[in-house]
């Protein structure tokens, strides 16, 4: 006897219209969600809702590409835009956008790629400037790069997975990470 697993095929007409789905992701409420190149799309099973950036209203998607989805372990969504790390707020459904760049003066921000979670609840993600680590709890961010100088440091910029639970090298152990101001 078999299994109702609650899957079923998309007809062409629920599917949006000349978009690709670059990334997925199921939250906690049972949705899925897939990031495009068009922006971000929530599906209940029935039918499809489009967040996208719209330019003047600063609680919406903060870019057009969605780079990354990553469901923490609270539950909240997070998306990797364009240029901003966002956290999708579902009672208002609306976006808080985090700025993540290093932090120079005048830095430019960077497409997040990848975002895993450590044991402590940081969230790491994945640029191609580098290993970031982010607290939600204190909206801190720690960049790690390469060095050509250091050779603990990371071997390149161009990071394409965060999966917590790696070996990390000595640089990144908790031991010599930079400290938090």
């Amino acid at each position: 006897m078999g299994r109702d697993f609650g899957l079923r095929a998309f007809r062409p007409r629920m599917v949006c219209h000349r978009q690709e789905f670059l990334r997925s992701c199921r939250n906690d409420l049972g949705f899925m969600w897939f990031g495009t190149q068009y922006g971000l799309n929530r599906f209940d099973g029935y039918k499809f809702k489009i967040f996208k950036h719209e330019p003047g209203r600063s609680n919406s998607l903060s870019g057009v590409f969605i780079y990354s989805l990553f469901k923490d372990r609270s539950g909240a969504l997070w998306i990797g835009c364009d240029g901003f790390l966002d956290k999708f707020e579902p009672i208002t459904e609306t976006f808080i956008h985090y700025r993540i760049s290093d932090n120079r003066a005048g830095a430019e921000t960077v497409p997040v790629t990848h975002i895993s979670q450590d044991h402590s609840g940081s969230l790491w993600l994945s640029t191609t400037r580098g290993l970031y680590s982010f607290d939600p709890a204190t909206e801190r961010t720690t960049r790690y790069g390469h060095d050509p100088d250091d050779p603990y440091s990371l071997s390149s910029n161009d990071i394409k997975s965060s999966s917590s639970g790696l070996p990390l090298p000595k640089g990144l152990r908790r031991s010599t990470a930079p400290q938090r101001r």
